[in-house]
């Protein structure tokens, strides 16, 4: 899932149940780079989780703020008269798409276990 010139840094099991959103941002850039985009992979597209730039409550839990953000961007989509998306869930885990920057662009699957 890397471009040229990117490099994947892997795959991770995390439980949503037990992060917040600042535990979640360390643990994907413990590797180093910035976190600058996140997605979750949906039934017909790519959902737009959180980019830089937009606010981010760290303090949240992990699970409160996918669940709000997805349904914000179907919001979206049902105002702009696209169909919106769900999800897609494979044994309980959804799968994220986090892109870093730092010295090189890293994309990695992050799969969070849903409780």
């Amino acid at each position: 899932m890397s471009d040229s010139g990117s490099e994947s840094i892997g795959e991770y099991d995390l439980h949503l149940s037990s992060l917040t959103v600042d535990q979640f941002v360390q643990t994907v850039e413990q590797n180093g780079g910035h976190m600058i985009l996140l997605k979750m992979v949906g039934r017909t597209r790519m959902i737009n989780i959180w980019r830089a730039g937009w606010p981010l409550n760290r303090n949240q839990p992990m699970e409160e703020f996918l669940l709000d953000a997805v349904t914000a961007f179907n919001n979206q989509q049902r105002a702009s008269h696209t169909r919106p998306t769900t999800p897609i869930f494979d044994r309980g885990s959804v799968a994220l798409e986090v892109d870093l920057e730092g010295d090189v662009f890293v994309t990695a699957t992050k799969r969070i276990e849903q409780k």
